[in-house]
């Protein structure tokens, strides 16, 4: 029996959170009584699905072999950088999800060489 490397445990961790964060900076943020709120929202909720499905990324003989987790983990930091440049959401509600999805990705690059939890990528 196997047990999961801790460093998948962080990334995991730092993923979820990472949706946990854009929830709650839409919770803080968003005015419904704005022409634009359903945009946002849905904006908000689009890059949290995409943090949580990095997090479900983790589990052991994952859904995305490793570098479709590293395209993923790509597309959430980009969606955290427009939303912030098109002012979905402020520079300093940033910060939080920006850096748990580096985080993410440091994990991921950290463990290439366990192809048990990301499938082999020397073919």
């Amino acid at each position: 029996m196997e047990t999961k490397p801790t460093s998948l445990k962080v990334g995991a961790f730092s993923a979820a959170l990472g949706g946990v964060a854009m929830i709650i900076a839409m919770a803080m943020t968003i005015d419904l009584s704005t022409d634009d709120a359903i945009g946002k929202v849905c904006y908000f909720l689009l890059t949290a699905i995409v943090f949580f499905a990095v997090a479900g990324g983790f589990k052991k003989n994952g859904q995305w072999p490793v570098e479709l987790m590293i395209i993923m983990i790509f597309v959430a930091i980009a969606l955290v950088i427009v939303g912030a440049i098109f002012n979905v959401y402020s520079v300093w509600n940033m910060i939080a999800p920006l850096v748990l999805a580096i985080l993410a990705l440091v994990t991921v690059l950290g463990c290439l060489s366990s192809s048990v939890w990301f499938g082999s990528i020397d073919a």
